[in-house]
């Protein structure tokens, strides 16, 4: 579990640094098939990530997550009746795939993007460590790079991709 929360770590300073935070209304937690719950930016006092759950306290109660559940955290605009304002479905599905995951040599990340412009790709270790890094540009349609894993130990990492200020993570696990 201490993997998933240095990567839960990583993932949280990189929404905070994103400029998607700037207009947000509220941090939004996804499962792998449905939305778990969001909380209001604006209420939000302390996150705690412990070693199984990450807790929102608020002004009069907390709200908490368990780690295993979580897919994806991100921003979101809220409504002014407090419903929640979901990207559209194509903004939300993510325009990065890894394979094959788990990796043994080489991780083959793809990035669709619509048009072209800079991307930054890191790789961080489970403690938050930068193992891998490259800024380029890329074109519109599906972009193929390769990070040679084959020269790091096993275990999970995270794979950040930055492209027109939006960070996404997706998590990879590097077996032998």
């Amino acid at each position: 579990m201490k993997q998933k929360f240095a990567g839960l770590l990583i993932s949280l300073s990189f929404l905070l640094l994103s400029s998607s935070f700037l207009q947000a209304q509220s941090i939004v937690v996804e499962g792998s098939s449905n939305v778990l719950g969001s909380v209001p930016l604006e209420d939000i006092q302390k996150i705690v990530v412990t070693e199984d759950k990450i807790v929102f306290t608020k002004s009069d109660s907390e709200v908490d997550f368990l780690l295993a559940d979580i897919n994806k955290l991100f921003f979101s605009e809220s409504t002014s009746s407090g419903e929640i304002k979901l990207p559209d479905a194509e903004k939300m599905h993510s325009r990065i795939l890894i394979f094959p995951n788990p990796v043994k040599e080489y991780a083959n990340i793809q990035v669709a993007s619509d048009q072209a412009g800079a991307i930054e790709i890191i790789i961080y270790n489970s403690l938050g460590k930068q193992v891998f890094r490259i800024k380029e540009r890329s074109g519109p349609g599906k972009n193929l790079w390769q990070w040679p894993a084959a020269d790091n130990p096993p275990g999970i990492y995270f794979c950040t991709v930055r492209m027109n200020h939006v960070y996404e993570t997706k998590k990879i696990m590097l077996a032998r």
